[in-house]
């Protein structure tokens, strides 16, 4: 007896196929005692094979197989877009804001005219949105290039935010951030501080 699916031979009381998983036994179509045969090909480049192997449950074995390794890579970069959407957006926020207490122009505009190699980045660490601003500036007392290092806490469901720390070298002067951000929006070139 042959499988009426995969044409594979089968012992007469084989009540399933062994490669494809097909009923074979009472109930199932009848099959001569022959195989059954492919027409030749009409074209050079069309291949058949006979193969017993694959059959049409290893074909959908395989396809599954495949389907559970895409979710996950679609999952993970689904993830990977809504956490590079999310941190450009908090980004985003903070550079297009302004602050409460001077709004002449955005901190975006502000800080990319004043400092120099600027760079911003932003992470959610516990739920918070955090975005990081790092720029150089000169020094009032001796000219020379000093980081600056400014982290905002970002809400995203008020497009608020605030700063939460801001250092000058290695110096916290976050106590003066309302002095020192409105030095830097006014434009100048240097700011005053002050440290122990």
């Amino acid at each position: 007896m042959f499988c009426p699916n995969c044409g594979k031979k089968l012992p007469d009381n084989a009540q399933f196929c062994d490669a494809c998983g097909s009923a074979c036994g009472a109930g199932a179509p009848v099959q001569p005692s022959t195989p059954p045969v492919s027409p030749a090909p009409q074209n050079a480049n069309v291949q058949t094979s006979q193969n017993p192997q694959r059959g049409t449950s290893n074909f959908l074995q395989k396809s599954k197989k495949k389907s559970k390794l895409v979710v996950p890579i679609l999952a993970a970069v689904v993830l990977i877009f809504v956490y590079l959407v999310n941190a450009s957006s908090d980004v985003s926020r903070v550079k297009d804001g302004h602050f409460y207490f001077n709004s002449s122009k955005t901190v975006g505009e502000a800080f990319e005219g004043f400092f120099g190699d600027t760079h911003w980045e932003s992470k959610e660490i516990n739920k918070v949105h955090y975005v990081y601003f790092r720029g150089k500036s000169k020094d009032e007392g001796n000219g020379k290039e000093m980081p600056v290092n400014v982290t905002f806490v970002v809400n995203p469901k008020t497009n608020e935010f605030e700063v939460q720390s801001l250092h000058v070298g290695k110096y916290d002067v976050t106590g003066q951030t309302v002095s020192i951000m409105n030095q830097i929006i006014d434009g100048n070139h240097n700011f005053t501080y002050y440290h122990d």
